[in-house]
């Protein structure tokens, strides 16, 4: 299983996940890129912005709405083990 978390809240590109890229958003390239790893068996968005949920929905992508401290720890714990 993939978990792709979401922060609209990044300061380098706020509207990253739905940026037009050749007539698609962000997420939807990077979700059909992610379901083809024959390694993963489910992958989902996780994101507590609606705008994003709003996207991943009308793709019918599998989308998890959850906390923002819970992305944002998530995402530190990353920072560490990147380390």
């Amino acid at each position: 299983m993939e978990l792709y978390l979401l922060d609209t809240n990044q300061q380098d590109f706020m509207e990253k996940p739905l940026a037009d890229i050749l007539g698609f958003p962000m997420i939807y390239r990077v979700y059909h890129q992610a379901i083809q790893v024959k390694e993963l068996d489910k992958v989902y968005v996780a994101t507590d912005d609606v705008r994003i949920e709003d996207v991943c929905k009308s793709y019918n992508i599998p989308v998890i709405m959850t906390d923002k401290k819970i992305i944002q720890m998530v995402q530190k714990d990353c920072v560490k083990l990147q380390k």
